[in-house]
């Protein structure tokens, strides 16, 4: 993932039952890579950074500011490094390297905060080939129906010499466990993204790779298809959310992106879609009738009733079956819509 895909994820499970994208996911046991948060007030650490968005080949210029959104706890940067027993660490990092020689040099962890937490540095060497950012944004949270405790993926950049490495999988997977933790605490991982339709136009092509020598791969698997296979499902669209320049022709394009999240622990999260018109609502207005289901972590039981909240849904009661201890309860029943929305996303209250 690079530029114009990274762009969007950093502003960044299909299925609505217990086997869909999650089961998927956990197939694939992502390759083992190591978060240290990014010190702005270390000149080697700031000038990294910079040389990385340079690479990215935007945002370059907001690393001044991203350097105090971090000293204010707005925005919470990770750079992204090889674990030791990654597969072929020394291969990846020589072709790394190789690439972007001024990179050569390691950096020693130095952050004295993350977030609004103080905390010790390690004082450990480390070799960041990419980088990774979350941010909270409470009116996205409130539009989407999603808990107040959601974090947001921004500026992912992985290292054009490590494309295809399994880095960009095991780096969400190793932020999904960091948000999920102290301080953060959060329940669900949220973030924006290029179109899957709008990164497989030719003339998009032709600008991400052809433009700038790289080649395209055989099967070009686009950003949207990439977070699905890791759970995380479209819950919004925006045709226009961002604006980029096209290298090729310098034309400004305007970007369409898919909102998308996963829950990591705590609340659920759910889908939903309407089935049918059932009548007039009592308060006014039609009544829509649909199945609701809600993945869970595992656990060991699901209460009698689930009382659900949506920003498309009036009334959401769920009656679930009990669960086998451990397995993942899904949780359906049914719904009545306040529009006529064929499908949405709504947010459990029901705690486990």
């Amino acid at each position: 993932m690079g530029s114009i895909e990274q762009k969007a994820a950093s502003s960044a499970a299909t299925g609505t039952g217990t086997g869909s994208a999650q089961t998927r996911t956990q197939e694939r046991v992502p390759p083992p890579v190591v978060l240290t948060p990014w010190d702005p007030t270390d000149e080697g650490q700031f000038g990294r950074m910079y040389e990385q968005r340079v690479a990215c080949t935007w945002g370059y210029d907001e690393v001044e500011e991203w350097k105090e959104r971090m000293l204010g706890g707005q925005k919470v940067l990770y750079w992204i490094s090889l674990a030791d027993d990654f597969p072929s660490r020394d291969e990846l990092m020589a072709q790394h390297i190789k690439q972007w020689p001024k990179e050569s040099e390691g950096l020693v962890d130095t952050a004295v905060v993350i977030g609004q937490a103080s905390r010790e540095p390690t004082r450990k060497p480390f070799h960041p080939v990419g980088h990774i950012a979350i941010e909270s944004f409470p009116e996205r949270d409130t539009q989407f129906g999603l808990p107040e405790t959601t974090f947001w993926v921004k500026s992912l950049y992985i290292s054009w010499a490590l494309q295809s490495s399994g880095l960009g999988r095991g780096a969400m997977a190793a932020l999904e466990r960091v948000v999920a933790g102290p301080p953060f605490g959060a329940e669900c991982v949220a973030l924006d993204t290029v179109t899957g339709e709008f990164q497989l136009r030719e003339e998009q092509l032709a600008g991400f790779y052809d433009a700038r020598g790289v080649p395209r791969p055989a099967v070009i698997r686009t950003n949207e298809d990439w977070y699905r296979r890791q759970g995380y499902e479209v819950v919004a669209t925006n045709d226009s959310m961002y604006d980029w320049v096209n290298p090729a022709t310098r034309e400004t394009i305007k970007v369409p992106c898919v909102f998308m999240r996963k829950c990591v622990k705590g609340t659920g999260c759910a889908s939903f879609q309407r089935t049918k018109k059932l009548g007039g609502w009592p308060l006014g207005g039609p009544q829509w009738g649909g199945v609701f289901t809600c993945e869970h972590q595992p656990h060991g039981h699901a209460p009698p009733q689930g009382k659900y909240r949506s920003p498309d849904a009036m009334q959401i009661q769920a009656m679930p079956d009990l669960d086998p201890a451990g397995a993942p309860c899904a949780h359906a029943g049914p719904m009545f819509f306040k529009r006529a929305a064929d499908t949405g996303s709504a947010t459990c209250s029901v705690q486990h």
